[in-house]
């Protein structure tokens, strides 16, 4: 016979551990299991919750330190590529999950464009004296596409017995920038104590302001102007200044008759503005026609110039 069952209080937390027995205890309704799987997952919700919201340097004691899910470093990786474009995973520490990120290829940080190298001399017994009795010159040019920059190497080794007093030894490095908005700049050094400067500008509406300064204390500053067409002819004009006073440039192209193009310009030294000093070109170039779609294979080129600081014939 069942032994007679005697009910005694117990707490909260025992309640959610004891079991009934199979004489005496009767099976618990469904909205009973309702409440205690709603306990259940309200309990997971609160601890879940207070982990994520709590900082990832932040020492948690008990248990709730090793239930964290924020990484402990930042990492990237990309999954593929293709054409132009590429996959990346990205995960940072603030972050509970990880990020992905459609972006078009980034350029290579730095890029080798252009080494090259040459030996100049007679063709005689100087060849033989390699390298000692050659003029010996190499360069190198090195990209930085992510930001827009350029820098050139270049090594000068003259022969050893040179006639010429200003050719020696010289290494000559150029760094070139190109900055959205405002503009591009230059700069040359060379071991010989030579240096130069220069920046480039574009004025809207206007044209290009350019300009340049050098170890000689040389400088140079001009502004390049198109104007609207006259008669199919477009006119260009650069006013510029230097060290020695005012000068300009202006040049007119255009066509003259079929595959006929003319080019006029005129201009003066600085300093010199008398009409008689002036410089003028002239040039006439005749192109064969080019077939559809294609460009001209041939040109015939004429040009002239009038000065009178030019030796008379």
């Amino acid at each position: 016979a069942c032994l007679p069952f005697v009910a005694t209080p117990v707490s909260m937390a025992a309640s959610l551990s004891c079991s009934h027995s199979c004489c005496g205890l009767s099976r618990p309704s469904s909205s009973q299991k309702k409440c205690s799987w709603f306990r259940v997952a309200a309990l997971v919700a609160l601890v879940s919750v207070s982990a994520l919201s709590l900082p990832s340097r932040q020492q948690v004691p008990g248990a709730l330190a090793s239930v964290s899910l924020r990484p402990r470093k930042s990492w990237s990786k990309m999954l593929f590529t293709y054409r132009d474009y590429e996959l990346v995973v990205r995960q940072r520490k603030a972050q509970v999950l990880p990020r992905f990120q459609l972006r078009k290829t980034p350029p290579a940080p730095i890029a080798l464009s252009v080494a090259s190298s040459g030996v100049e001399g007679p063709v005689d017994k100087s060849l033989a004296g390699f390298p000692f009795t050659t003029a010996n010159n190499a360069a190198i040019n090195l990209d930085f596409p992510r930001i827009s920059s350029c820098l050139r190497l270049r090594l000068q080794d003259p022969p050893a017995e040179s006639d010429l007093d200003d050719m020696q030894r010289a290494l000559e490095a150029c760094y070139e920038q190109s900055i959205s908005g405002i503009g591009e700049f230059a700069a040359n050094v060379k071991t010989t104590g030579e240096w130069a400067a220069s920046f480039k500008h574009e004025v809207e509406d206007i044209g290009d302001l350019s300009g340049s300064f050098n170890s000689q204390l040389d400088w140079n500053l001009a502004l390049d102007t198109t104007y609207p067409p006259i008669y199919g002819f477009v006119p260009t004009v650069t006013y510029g200044a230097t060290q020695d006073g005012m000068r300009f440039h202006a040049r007119a192209t255009g066509p003259l008759y079929t595959n006929l193009r003319g080019t006029y310009e005129i201009q003066n030294e600085p300093g010199k503005y008398s009409p008689a000093e002036f410089r003028q070109d002239a040039t006439l170039t005749f192109a064969s026609t080019p077939p559809k779609g294609g460009v001209a294979q041939q040109s015939l080129e004429l040009h002239g110039t009038y000065d009178r600081t030019l030796p008379k014939v």
